[in-house]
This record gives structure tokens, C-alpha cells and sequence, in this order.
């Protein structure tokens, strides 16, 4: 019985004999494999472009595949250094990741914090000094604020802070002890749901993205505001929602020296009423390739005879903060009409060529979206206001979107066309009278040349409404709505503007109902092609 154990344990041990070898066979023809042989920096490098937030895949990918691939990763703690926490799941795997990090700079995302996850959260946010970037988001502000105490201490190296809370909740105000008020590098700053009751605290300091949106219970001073902005004067991007300076405190234009040059500014979009948003353009300037999107709020009783004294002074602080905006008007606006909102695009493009700016996005861009708006009274006063405060002179293509039935007036568009000298191009959906105005004006030019050529024997070179007008595309619109069929009001100004000498180059229509293919072969014959 002895002997055959013996033979028995003597054959297990040439086998494992023989898988050692085999092994290290292996492990020698995965050394001289073309991407071992790299650098194990670089290899670290490589991996590092695998991980994937907020998953464990990557990790399969990697440490998973031979000992030298394991043995590298796990010898490179910036491949763990990207820790996720979330309040509903276990916390096992962010225990695992923070040990292997080491002494690397941590990114931590805690979201929904509980207190079953209490313990893990202090240990990674225990060491303050080694965060890089902090994401919490979700839960409440009972969840929310059992975080805060282990945000006491100073963090050096930390450059991007985010905070966000829901918002069914109220505003959560954020006291100036978190990171006791030392984050020196912090660059990237987002809130939502909370805010600084303080306005000058220095985690409002050199910073190059700022997002707020909440609904403070006390909005901060012109003065207040003014001097946040002063102190990051190199912010890229700028997003406030809710948080301007009260309508109450709406300063007097300040002096030209008081002026805060945003020099490096990208993007600027702000929510709140015209008068606040006004109050902020007149405390700013940037350079012609920032990106301005405005969100005027109405609140919900609105009033048009405030609104309309409101988007000149609007428009006008605008073009006061650009330098591009005076030395260049506006060469497009788009028009988007509904029961809910109004939506107003402007962009000042650098080339003067319609043609040659069709497709291209470059040029100093203007976004503004006016609600609520409930009645199509309110959206035609809105849109009385807002088109004549910007100038038109130059504006070569023209976008309009209407929904829900809205239309805008034909006395309204009659204000504004001969405000066009040399539109080019105009693009219609929906149903609107633009083409009826057009007729009416045209009527009323052949009024005048005709009142001429009675009474003083003058005869008056024979204009055209809009007589740079090139292109037309008509999309979604139904012929039959109309009190004067559109396709007959077309005919009659493609004859008129054809015996007048301004023929247009291309008629588009796309999605269009009621339309007879007699009436476009007719069209056809008065175009250019």
C-alpha cells in the first residue's frame, strides 16, 4: 500500500514538474511578444486609455490576460486611482480600488451617499491632500450634509468640484469650512441645488468653469457678483441659472475703466429675466468667438409692456460687451415659434458671402430663448421688441420655425422688411404671413411708383422688396391654410420680381402638402435654375 502511494505521489510530482514547465515556457513566449517588450511606464500608459468610469470591465481587459499584464497593473496606482461610491451597492470593490491607488491622486464619484457606505467614504476622503477631482451627486440633503463633516481639511491639489443635489429638494448652502476654504488649484467648479451664502469665498477665485444653478434664498449684489467675476476673470465657461443679482439691485451702467474684460471666455449662459441678464452684459466683455446663450425667463405672470422695454436695453448691452457686435451686425438670425417659448439665434459671420457661411458654425453666436409664453399675442409683442433692437442691415440669412399654429402678424413683418436690404436667404416652416407682407409691400412700392409717375411725371427706377434674395426652402407648410392660396401668391411675386430684374436662383420645398405639379413647373420657369 506504501509503495503505490509512494509511485503515486512521485507521478503527481513529475506532473507538476512538468507544468512548471510549461509555464515558464509560456511566460517566456509571452516575454518576447512584441507589446511586452515595451517600457513598463508605457505599458502602464496603455492601460490606463482602457479603464472606463463607472464600470469594472476594463479590468477583466487587463489584469486578466498573463502574469506580466497583472503584475504591471497592479503596480500602477493611477489605473486604480478613479473611485466610485454609490450609496445603493456594495462598497467591496471601492475598499479594493482605494488600497491599490497608493499614494496616487484620487477621482472619487460618490453618489447617492448613505449610511451604509459611512465607512468607506471616510477613509477615501480622509486624505484630502491626495484629491484631484470630487463628484457627489444624488440622495438628499440628510445624505448630502453626512458628507460634509469629512470635508474639513485643506485639499491642495484639487482642481475640479462638482455638487449636486436634485430638485425636488431645497437650496443646500455650502459653508465656507468645507476644505476649510484652501483649494488653490481648484479650476472647475460646479453647483446645483446648493450655493455659497458667502459670495466672496475664495472657492469663487481663479476659476476657468463655473456652473450654478439653483435658486438661492439670497441672490448676491451687483457689487457681490461684480467682484466673483473680478476674481475669475480667465473663466472659459460660464452657466448661471437662477442665481443673477436680484432685479431690485439692477445698477446704472457702470464706467468704462469698471468694465470686467472676460479675456478667455468660450461660452456664457445665463437664465434669468431680460432686466437681470442685461445687468450682467453691462458688467462684462469677451472676445468676438465666445458663444452667448441666453434664457430669458418671464416668470409666470408676463408682462409684455415690461418685456418691451426690457430686450432693447437686452440687445443693446450685448452689442456693448462685444466688440464684434458693433464692428459687424448680424448676418443670420433663426426664429423658433411655439405656444411654450420663443427662441432666437443670432451670428455675425466673418464672411459676408452667404454662400461661402452656409454650413459653417465659426463666427460670434448669440442663443436666446424667451418663456413661458402662452398666448400668441404675447409671442408677436415679444417678437416686436426683440427683432427691432438688433440690427438688421446686414443680415443676410433668415430662419423661421413656427409651431402649434403660431404665425406672427402681417403688419408686424411689414415693420421689419425693409429693415433687409440685403437678405439672401430665407428658410420657412410652418405657416406664417411673411409671404403675405411681402406682397403688401411690393403692393405698396407699385402705389408709390405709380403716385410718381401721375403727379410729378417722374418715373421711379423700379425697386424690388428684398432685392438681394436668392434662395427661398419651404418645409412643412400647407398651401390649402391660407386666405390667398400660397402658390398663387408666389406666382405673382416671382412675375414681379422677375420684370423687376430680381429673379431668384432655387426654390426648395420639402415636406410641403397641396402643391400641384403644374404650379411648380410654372415656379420653374421663373427661376434661374
Amino acid at each position: 500500500m506504501s509503495q503505490a502511494l509512494e509511485k503515486q505521489e512521485a507521478a503527481n510530482a513529475a506532473r507538476r514538474q512538468i507544468d512548471q514547465e510549461i509555464l515558464t515556457l509560456k511566460t517566456r513566449r509571452n516575454t518576447i511578444a512584441s507589446i511586452n517588450q515595451l517600457p513598463l511606464e508605457l505599458l502602464s500608459k496603455i492601460f490606463a486609455s482602457c479603464v472606463i468610469r463607472n464600470t469594472k470591465s476594463w479590468v477583466r481587459n487587463v489584469t486578466h490576460i498573463c502574469h506580466h499584464w497583472r503584475a504591471v497593473a497592479l503596480d500602477s496606482p493611477q489605473l486604480w486611482s478613479v473611485i466610485n461610491i454609490d450609496g445603493n451597492c456594495a462598497t467591496t470593490w471601492a475598499e479594493i480600488m482605494f488600497r491599490r491607488s497608493k499614494m496616487a491622486n484620487l477621482s472619487i464619484t460618490i453618489t447617492r451617499p448613505s449610511p451604509q457606505v459611512a465607512t468607506i467614504v471616510g477613509l477615501v476622503l480622509g486624505h484630502p491632500e491626495r484629491i484631484e477631482a470630487l463628484h457627489i451627486a444624488g440622495g438628499n440633503i440628510t445624505q448630502i450634509k453626512q458628507v460634509f463633516p469629512f470635508l474639513t481639511s485643506p485639499a491642495p491639489l484639487l482642481s475640479t468640484f462638482s455638487l449636486n443635489l436634485p430638485e425636488y429638494n431645497s437650496p443646500l448652502p455650502i459653508l465656507d469650512h468645507i476644505f476649510n476654504g484652501e483649494t488653490p488649484r481648484l479650476r472647475q467648479l460646479e453647483l446645483t441645488g446648493c450655493y455659497y451664502p458667502d459670495w466672496d469665498s475664495p472657492m469663487l477665485c481663479n476659476l476657468t468653469s463655473l456652473k450654478m444653478n439653483v435658486k438661492p434664498t439670497t441672490r448676491p449684489t451687483t457689487k457681490q457678483f461684480a467682484t466673483m467675476l473680478k476674481n475669475s476673470c480667465c473663466v472659459r465657461h460660464l452657466e448661471l441659472f437662477n442665481c443673477l443679482p436680484a432685479e431690485t439691485d439692477v445698477a446704472t451702467l457702470p464706467a468704462l475703466g469698471e468694465v470686467i474684460f472676460l479675456q478667455n471666455l468660450a461660452e456664457l449662459r445665463i437664465n434669468s429675466s431680460a432686466s437681470a441678464c442685461a445687468n450682467i452684459l453691462n458688467q462684462v466683455s469677451f472676445r468676438p468667438s465666445a458663444t452667448i446663450r441666453l434664457d430669458i425667463d418671464s416668470g409666470e405672470s408676463y408682462q409684455p409692456e415690461v418685456s418691451g422695454t426690457q430686450l432693447p436695453r437686452l440687445f443693446s448691452s450685448l452689442a456693448r460687451s462685444s466688440d464684434t457686435v458693433k464692428a459687424a451686425p448680424f448676418r443670420e438670425v433663426s426664429l423658433s415659434v411655439s405656444y411654450q417659448s420663443l427662441q432666437l439665434r443670432m451670428v455675425i459671420k466673418p464672411s459676408a458671402n452667404i454662400h461661402q457661411a452656409i454650413h459653417k458654425e465659426e463666427g460670434f453666436l448669440v442663443e436666446c430663448t424667451f418663456k413661458p409664453l402662452t398666448r400668441p399675442s404675447v409671442t408677436e409683442q415679444l417678437l416686436g421688441s426683440a427683432l427691432p433692437s438688433i440690427s438688421l442691415k446686414h443680415l443676410a440669412r433668415l430662419r423661421l420655425h413656427f409651431t402649434n399654429n403660431c404665425t406672427i402678424s402681417t403688419s408686424a413683418w411689414l415693420a421689419c422688411l425693409r429693415e433687409m436690404p440685403v437678405l439672401q436667404w430665407v428658410f420657412l416652416n410652418g405657416t406664417c404671413n411673411f409671404f403675405q407682407a411681402l406682397r403688401l409691400d411690393l403692393d405698396s412700392l407699385i402705389y408709390q411708383e405709380k403716385q410718381s409717375t401721375e403727379r410729378y411725371n417722374v418715373n421711379l427706377p423700379r425697386a424690388a422688396v428684398l432685392p438681394k434674395l436668392q434662395n427661398i426652402c419651404l418645409d412643412d407648410m400647407d398651401f390649402s391654410q391660407h386666405d390667398t392660396p400660397l402658390a398663387e401668391l408666389l406666382a405673382d411675386l416671382f412675375i414681379e420680381r422677375y420684370e423687376r430684374g430680381a429673379i431668384l436662383d432655387e426654390l426648395h420645398l420639402e415636406g410641403c402638402r397641396a402643391v400641384r405639379e403644374t404650379e411648380v413647373s410654372s415656379w420653374r420657369r421663373l427661376l434661374v435654375r
